[in-house]
């Protein structure tokens, strides 16, 4: 039998090395807990900026749907547009209206736009030069776009994809701009344009087209 001191003294250094190593576990969860999250936020930035967190959408989603879009048959005649830039928070940082006037020659649309900015500023013209390839792929070209625009149909959508130096303050930036077009009806078109950076998408532009009469 161990005497009541002997005793007493063991019970309290088994207590004093169990609250000590619920501390420490405590500890090394709470640790491993930060390590975890720290390990995922910067997992998720390498595969963020390996990959690049632009939009990428995929066309062919939208083959089957309908009405089917065909880009040289909408824009032959007077369409009417409006439209906003969104920077990042969703602030609208401009609205302006485009006038587009269109002819088709053959495999080849022109396509003049004529701008008017209700807030913010920007271009207040633009010709488009667009050429229908064999292969079902779109060209084009205009004075403030950067080598060769290029698009394609996905039956109710087309990707109209180019880089332009934009203005900001007194600087220009060489952006890349992603645009989707979807039909609504034979006069009512949707636009979603996606300005990218490095990989990232840096603002976003909403547009609304209407057919005002064909040629």
């Amino acid at each position: 039998m161990e005497s009541g001191e002997l005793h007493k003294a063991r019970r309290g250094a088994s207590f004093a090395n169990s609250y000590r190593f619920a501390r420490e576990s405590k500890v090394v969860r709470h640790l491993g807990q930060s390590v975890s999250r720290y390990a995922v936020a910067i997992g998720l930035f390498v595969v963020c900026a390996l990959s690049g967190c632009a939009t990428s959408l995929d066309g062919h989603r939208y083959q089957s749907l309908e009405p089917t879009f065909d880009l040289f048959k909408y824009f032959d005649g007077s369409v009417k547009a409006w439209g906003v830039v969104q920077n990042l928070d969703g602030d609208v940082i401009q609205k302006f209206e485009v006038d587009i006037q269109g002819s088709v020659d053959g495999q080849q649309i022109t396509l003049n736009e004529s701008f008017r900015y209700l807030f913010g500023a920007g271009p207040q013209s633009r010709t488009w030069i667009i050429v229908k390839g064999d292969d079902g792929q779109y060209l084009g070209t205009a004075d403030d776009v950067l080598e060769t625009a290029v698009g394609q149909h996905f039956g109710n959508a087309f990707r109209w994809t180019y880089r332009m130096n934009i203005p900001v303050d007194d600087t220009f930036y060489e952006v890349k701009f992603e645009d989707w077009f979807w039909a609504i009806d034979d006069r009512r078109l949707i636009n979603r344009s996606y300005i990218q950076k490095f990989g990232f998408d840096v603002a976003e532009v909403t547009m609304i087209y209407f057919l005002l009469s064909a040629n």
